[in-house]
């Protein structure tokens, strides 16, 4: 009887300690920036059109997904390729090239490599309050957002 009651304040304790809410950091823009460095890849039109950006959203053996704008890949008859984080090219199968339907502007594309890059973790937009900060990286176009020199 008295190990009961000497274990009870412990498991009380504990189950205390488990049940507790974790405290939710937010990231720096730094942080934020970093990441986004790292999973972030330019889509580069090979005949010089133009470019958009992607983020890599999984990776299954040597096979990369990318998550796009459905417009940056819009026209099939164009070779694309993926300049990575590390500035490594990969050529584009157009075959894997998958747009949202109805309109929307989304599509996702594959790219292979033996290289291992970052994957983007998909949150819950849901948990997600009203006002929360929300951060965009791409490759904006020379001269619409940011200028080069």
């Amino acid at each position: 009887m008295r190990y009961l009651r000497a274990i009870s304040p412990a498991i009380i304790g504990t189950s205390m300690v488990v049940f507790q809410p974790l405290s939710v950091k937010a990231l720096s823009p730094v942080e934020v920036g970093k990441i986004a460095e790292e999973i972030t890849v330019l889509i580069n039109y090979k005949d010089n059109s133009g470019n958009g950006s992607g983020v890599i959203i999984n990776k299954e053996g040597n096979s990369y997904t990318v998550f796009t704008a459905a417009h940056v890949v819009a026209t099939p008859n164009l070779e694309y390729e993926i300049i990575a984080p590390d500035k490594q090219r990969y050529q584009v199968n157009y075959n894997t090239v998958k747009k949202l339907p109805n309109q929307i502007d989304l599509a996702i594309l594959k790219f292979t490599s033996n290289n291992n890059y970052k994957v983007a973790t998909i949150g819950d937009s849901n948990s997600s309050q009203k006002g929360t900060p929300a951060y965009l990286s791409g490759f904006p176009k020379t001269n619409r957002a940011i200028n080069k020199s």
